[in-house]
Parts: structure tokens; sequence; C-alpha cells
């Protein structure tokens, strides 16, 4: 049971506060359990000692009565004293609740926030790693398709004309941006759009914002078709796989085992 605090402008104001209170109801508990641990050795002195004066013959026949009144009166101040530590801290537990439960919730609490702020900051990335990614897609089409006309004009090299122009071969492996297939017949497929970016909007369905209005749809049907069959195609060290994702929907998809061993995380 978190106690009350002034209304926090954020989660990490009102977290402060929470561990503020906590720490001086924990000094708070602190000396009060110390007290009664006090009080309870005092009485357990005071009951000794007129016990000696009353129930032991010597010390009987050696104290006074003033003396054996005196304990006595020692004995219930000390019993007294006892009993106000005992509801002291009876009181303080019953306000300010279990300590340890207290500090559990208040470390769930630090930890989803400090989650919150993993996954704000890991969509920022990913919004940001798309518009380049969008960029990037374009600028190694361009040249694929220049490579592709040079080549195609000067095939051959014939010590001066020479062959594609001289133009060195830039562009990323087959697959990367560019669809691609070892396996005649198959369905031809690139890492950018049909592994990250189908996941990306996957996870955060609002970026698909940042594509044009054809390509959202064209995304959400593949994303929709892999939803019905089931199966999803994930990009591996090894080649594509197919993995069944078994219900799963959203960034969970994203978040699996097999998605983080692929990627080394």
């Amino acid at each position: 049971m978190l106690r009350k605090t002034e209304e926090a402008p954020n989660e990490t104001a009102d977290l402060a506060q929470q561990h503020q209170a906590l720490g001086a109801d924990h000094q708070e508990r602190q000396r009060l359990t110390a007290a009664v641990a006090a009080t309870t050795a005092a009485l357990e002195s005071a009951r000794a000692t007129l016990a000696g004066m009353i129930n032991d013959p010597l010390g009987a026949a050696t104290t006074s009565d003033a003396e054996v009144q005196a304990a006595k009166r020692a004995l219930v101040a000390a019993i007294k004293a006892g009993t106000a530590s005992a509801e002291a801290l009876s009181a303080h537990e019953a306000l300010t609740g279990s300590l340890d439960a207290r500090l559990a919730e208040l470390s769930i609490r630090q930890n989803l926030m400090e989650q919150a702020r993993a996954q704000a900051a890991h969509k920022d990335i990913v919004a940001r790693k798309l518009k380049a990614g969008l960029e990037l897609e374009a600028l190694e089409l361009e040249e694929h398709l220049l490579l592709k006309a040079t080549y195609q004009r000067w095939p051959t090299d014939d010590g001066v004309i020479r062959a594609g122009a001289g133009i060195p071969v830039l562009t990323f492996a087959p697959g990367t941006f560019i669809p691609y297939s070892i396996f005649s017949g198959h369905v031809a497929r690139c890492a950018f759009r049909d592994d990250f970016v189908k996941l990306a909007l996957i996870s955060y369905p609002d970026l698909a914002s940042l594509l044009p209005a054809d390509q959202q749809t064209a995304m959400q049907e593949k994303i929709d078709a892999d939803y019905t069959r089931g199966t999803i195609h994930m990009a591996t060290p090894g080649g594509w796989r197919i993995v069944e994702h078994h219900g799963l929907r959203g960034a969970a998809l994203a978040a699996g085992n097999i998605r983080r061993d692929a990627r080394g995380i």
C-alpha cells in the first residue's frame, strides 16, 4: 500500500516522492522497533530485580521496604513504557503498511517507467530507420537501374569503349533492397521490405504513415495474409525462415526467441 503523496507532475517525480516517504518510514520503523526492544529489555530487568528482592531469601532479608516499593514502581513504569512502545510500533505498521511490499511495488513502477522510455526510444529509432531506409531503397533502385542500362548498352569491353562505361557495381547484396530468390519459381523477397518494413509496421502500425498510400495498402495486405495464414517469413543468417506465430500479434511477433536468436540479441 503506497502512501498518499501530493500530485506529482510526472511519474518520475512521484516515484522520487514515494521513495523518499518510504525511506522516512523505514527509519521510523527501525527507531520504533529498537524502542520496543529496549523497553522489553528494561521490563525483563525490572522483573528480575523485583523477583530477586521478594523471592530470594537473602535479598528479602537485606532489602528495605522502600527499595521494594521503588522496584515495584520501576516495574509498573517499565510495563507502561513497553505497552506504549508496542502500541506506537503497531500504529506505525497500520499506517504505513508492509515496507517490503511498498518497495516491491515501487520497483515494479520504476521498471515499467523505464521500459516505457525504452519502448518510446526504440519506436523513434525505427521511425528514423524507416525514413532513412526508404531513401536508401530509392537510391539503390536508381543505381540498379543505371547499372542495368549501362551494362546492357555496353556489354563488352573492346579496349576503347568500356563495358558498362566502367561503372563499379556498388549495390547491396541481392535480396537486401532488390527482391531476390536463389530458386527459380520461388517468390523473390528482400530483407528491407519483406522483413524490416513489415515487422516495423506490425510492431508500430502508425508508422505506416511514413509510406505512400499505395504502399501502405500493399503492406497491410501482406500483414493480413500472414495473420490469416498463421505464419510469417523472417530473414535469418541462413536465409528466409517460415515462422508460425501461434496467434501472436503486434510487437510480440518481433520480440520472440526466434527473432532475437536470428539477430544475436
